[in-house]
């Protein structure tokens, strides 16, 4: 059982007594790792505690919120040092850390929808920040591939009518729209993302089953059509899951 939290006003007070310290502490400072990775870190961390709450596992989600938020201490105080002439991100960094500690609080009344929608919207002012400053993340691309998914899935959940030579146009377009985003993912991977074993699957299955479209479309084949959606679907969830 974890020990019941402190009020917000002396966690926000801690936050930034313990980001000001880390900051004096470096000497220098030295250089520290590179802002886009400090950032992939918090993002980690989001996914783990994310799983855990879509499984839950209330336990291991408040283990993952204490875990994410020494991290956001140690890396908030390297991402300041190193913002070379950017805003001051100590705002947003301590908004994120108030965000988290509400979210344990709701694990621990056992609310874990509250928990998640909490962990969701955390964040969003980070998210915000980095972006007004112009530090893109692969996962603002897996993003930018969901939101294009969109477009395609409402096929999925309304059957077309494919006797409709514009709707057919419509699944197409869309679908080339998507090949087009998973594509532009596969380039701005990482090497280490894109020979992970698990991204090549998604990836490689999404694009194989973007590529079948065309013939279900051409012999106007409903099933195919929505059997393809659906493993689209599967693809573009755990793409975001995993990597968003």
């Amino acid at each position: 059982m974890h020990p019941r939290r402190p009020p917000a006003a002396l966690r926000r007070a801690v936050f930034g007594a313990l980001l000001v310290t880390a900051l004096a502490a470096q000497a220098g400072p030295p250089p520290g790792p590179e802002i886009g990775v400090i950032l992939e870190r918090l993002q980690g961390d989001r996914r783990v505690v994310l799983a855990y709450l879509a499984h839950d596992n209330p336990d291991l989600a408040l283990t993952a919120l204490d875990r994410w938020r020494a991290t956001l201490r140690a890396e908030g105080a390297r991402l300041a040092a190193a913002r070379q002439g950017r805003s001051d991100p100590g705002p947003v960094l301590e908004a994120l850390d108030a965000s988290l500690a509400e979210a344990a609080q709701a694990v621990e009344r056992a609310d874990l929808a509250r928990a998640r929608a909490l962990v969701e919207a955390a964040t969003a002012p980070l998210d915000a920040w980095r972006r007004a400053e112009g530090l893109r993340l692969f996962s603002d691309c897996i993003a930018d591939l969901s939101g294009r998914y969109d477009a395609l899935d409402r096929y999925r959940q309304a059957g077309p009518d494919l006797g409709d030579v514009q709707v057919r146009a419509g699944v197409g377009t869309a679908a080339a729209e998507v090949a087009t985003a998973i594509g532009l993912c596969d380039g701005q991977a990482g090497a280490r993302i894109r020979s992970d074993p698990e991204f090549r699957r998604l990836a490689d299955g999404m694009s194989d089953s973007l590529a079948k479209i065309p013939a279900a479309l051409e012999a106007r084949d409903p099933a195919r059509l929505h059997r393809l959606l659906i493993e689209l679907r599967a693809f573009e969830r755990l793409l975001a899951f995993r990597y968003g």
